[in-house]
């Protein structure tokens, strides 16, 4: 299977295990669940509408209204006693089931007033077998509350309830295990256990309206109406669980999972002409948060109604997250970025919405493990393929590195634009070197000794290039042609072209004397240049391209490169070059020659040393020889032979010379003689 296959492969197996694992490990779940749910929950209510409002709770709320009552208005809460002997009366003889307090009567009134609280306390005792009166884990109801209810465990509710880890009320427990190891039954469980029902371990909230449509009425409107028309209630509590708890805005104020539910109350009186019993307003508008007794209200609702909500198998989960994360994986892996994006968020919205549809079944899929598997997913395929694109890209860079020079591949695969014909006029240093002796070991060596020597040569030429961020061109047999100034601009490219044919130089001469230590052949080398500006770009058809040079820049510095055999030397350098360096290489002009194809005299120069490096022998050589040059340009060759002969025995350039003027005298060349000489070849 080919690495590619393998590694795509590999990413989507382990994208499915990792989601697997993972969403068994957080036992399906995720802290977005909680945010989802809700959203679902309004999701619903907007497809499906409630078409029945509560029908087994109602509420007794103490609102700010009952409050500022005159019947209430002097009366603190833990006084109310006598008022709550009245109401209990009354909504229980109006049918109600039962009674829950989600109040804490932690205080007897009669502890300051003897007899105040007998009324009540009567009532309860009474009716003891259908109340249900709150404690909290760590008090319970006063001693003469307990007393009324026979110390019964099945009359207290636990008020307190646990909230999920973003403290949202979803979940409501039907007991409580306190600090010393007693087991409390819940406000809601106890209040269903009155009704011969039992309540699940936990009941999840899914409220289909807000819990604040729950029917809720205000203490005061029911505190009258038990005393003038007691019968009327039985319209608002016959057959239901009746919470009585603070509906005050400052008071007791919880998240509930219907946050994003709008109420839809409606005014509407249900105590008939002679009592007013209005439904309670919502009791903080704009608030998200709703009265701790409605969810109480809500649990016992849900079960009462038989609308608990089911939740899945522990295998479907991760069975879900792992076929979302492969799907999610392989879609990254195969197409374009934008389609995988929006496939894996079509996909996910998708999931959620088959959260929704399975709400209205009482069924909560949750959705959050499998859409963070399909995000996780895409993002490991990305890596990957990110991994897979950059190893293509090196291991492109490398092999085309070989045929290319590397900054071309770069600009390659960063840019388009690279791919197509055409070029800018810009200035370059274009060098020729070629390797001299060739020929002559041709005859004396094997073809494979012949090409395994000429690339280790070869080899050197491009190190010293490539030191100095030249571009080779491309090799043409034995010889190498080099840019500098393309592909990346470079002010300095004469003196770094004239920089690496000294560094050439004296890499040849070590490599030769080297093989000839060992009785091995070697080559000399043979190097041209001239600057100037050139057309850099692609050149060719579409369908093959070549990035080179062309232009007069390149035609003179393959002139050049084949001067240094004519003057016996090494490296050459037009005019154009040699005043671009003149001040950082040291140089001695050579001749004025007019090269083939070219009318204009071309100065040349042979590159000798960096300054500061030459020797006290080659400014010497260079100043004598220039003498000579003058003496050879006035057309004095008898002179300027005598002169270059005195410097032939160790200098090329002069032999050279010595000869032309020598034989330039015999022919007795001075009318019209202008100091340039001719090439007749390349």
């Amino acid at each position: 299977m080919p690495h590619k296959r393998r590694i795509a492969v590999l990413t989507i197996f382990l994208s499915g295990l990792i989601a697997a694992v993972g969403t068994g490990l957080s036992g399906g779940k995720t802290p977005l669940d909680g945010l989802l749910y809700d959203l679902a929950l309004a999701a619903r209510a907007s497809l499906w509408p409630p078409t029945e409002g509560a029908g087994s709770v109602a509420i007794i709320g103490i609102d700010p209204r009952s409050l500022s009552e005159p019947e209430l208005a002097d009366l603190p809460r833990a006084m109310f006693g006598p008022v709550w002997a009245e109401v209990l009366d009354a909504v229980i003889d109006g049918g109600a089931d039962v009674v829950a307090f989600d109040l804490l009567f932690s205080y007897s009134a009669n502890r300051r007033f003897p007899g105040h609280d007998s009324t009540f306390l009567r009532t309860l005792a009474r009716h003891r077998d259908r109340i249900v009166v709150g404690r909290s884990a760590a008090t319970l109801p006063a001693p003469p509350v307990l007393g009324a209810l026979r110390n019964s465990s099945d009359s207290l509710g636990l008020l307190e309830i646990d909230a999920d880890d973003d403290r949202v009320y979803r979940r409501i427990a039907n007991q409580f295990v306190t600090r010393r190891g007693d087991v409390v039954a819940t406000l809601a469980a106890s209040t269903l256990g009155r009704t011969g029902l039992d309540m699940d371990e936990e009941v999840l909230l899914a409220p289909r309206a807000h819990l604040e449509d729950i029917p809720g009425y205000a203490l005061i409107d029911v505190l009258r109406c038990a005393r003038s028309v007691p019968g009327a209630l039985s319209a608002a509590f016959a057959d239901r669980m009746v919470f009585v708890g603070s509906v005050l805005p400052e008071e007791d104020r919880k998240l509930s999972p219907g946050r994003f539910l709008s109420p839809n109350k409606t005014a509407r009186n249900v105590g008939g002409t002679d009592c007013v019993l209005d439904l309670l307003p919502v009791s903080s508008p704009g608030m998200r948060t709703v009265p701790g007794v409605y969810l109480h209200a809500a649990a016992a609702e849900a079960v009462a109604r038989d609308r608990l909500i089911f939740e899945p198998p522990g295998w479907v989960g991760p069975t879900i997250a792992a076929i979302a994360a492969v799907t999610a994986a392989a879609t990254g892996l195969m197409v374009a970025p934008w389609i995988a994006a929006s496939a894996v968020f079509l996909a996910g919205a998708t999931l959620w919405i088959t959260e929704v549809v399975f709400l209205q079944w009482l069924y909560w899929y949750p959705a959050s493990p499998a859409i963070l598997s399909l995000a996780s997913a895409l993002v490991a395929a990305y890596l990957a393929r990110y991994f897979l694109e950059d190893r293509r890209r090196r291991r492109i860079q490398h092999a085309f590195g070989r045929y290319l020079a590397p900054a071309i591949v770069e600009q390659l695969m960063e840019s388009r634009e690279s791919l197509r014909l055409g070029g800018t006029d810009q200035p370059v240093s274009v060098m020729f070197a070629d390797l001299s002796g060739f020929t002559a070991l041709s005859t004396k060596m094997t073809a494979e000794e012949l090409i395994h020597l000429t690339n280790e040569y070869l080899a050197a030429i491009v190190e010293e290039i490539d030191a100095t961020h030249g571009y080779v061109d491309k090799f043409i047999g034995d010889a190498v042609m080099a840019i500098w100034g393309a592909p990346s601009a470079d002010p300095e490219h004469a003196y770094h072209a004239v920089r690496t044919a000294l560094a050439i130089k004296r890499r040849i001469e070590s490599v030769r004397r080297e093989a000839a230590c060992l009785g091995q052949p070697g080559f000399g080398v043979k190097i041209g240049i001239y600057s100037g500006n050139a057309v850099v770009g692609n050149v060719g058809s579409q369908n093959r391209f070549n990035y080179t040079a062309v232009g007069e820049t390149v035609n003179i510095a393959s002139r050049i490169e084949g001067l240094p055999g004519v003057y016996d030397c090494t490296v050459i350098i037009g005019t154009t070059t040699a005043e671009a360096v003149a001040d950082r290489v040291f140089l001695r002009e050579l001749d004025k020659v007019r090269v083939k194809g070219r009318e204009e005299p071309l100065e040349i120069y042979e590159a000798l040393a960096i300054r500061g490096d030459e020797s006290e022998d080659q400014r010497k050589l260079v100043t004598r020889y220039g003498h000579a040059l003058t003496l050879y340009r006035g057309g004095r060759f008898d002179v300027a032979q005598e002169n270059w002969l005195s410097l032939a025995d160790h200098d090329g350039p002069s032999r050279v010379m010595a000869e032309r003027a020598g034989n330039l005298h015999a022919r007795a060349i001075v009318k019209n003689w202008d100091g340039v000489w001719n090439m007749t070849t390349k």
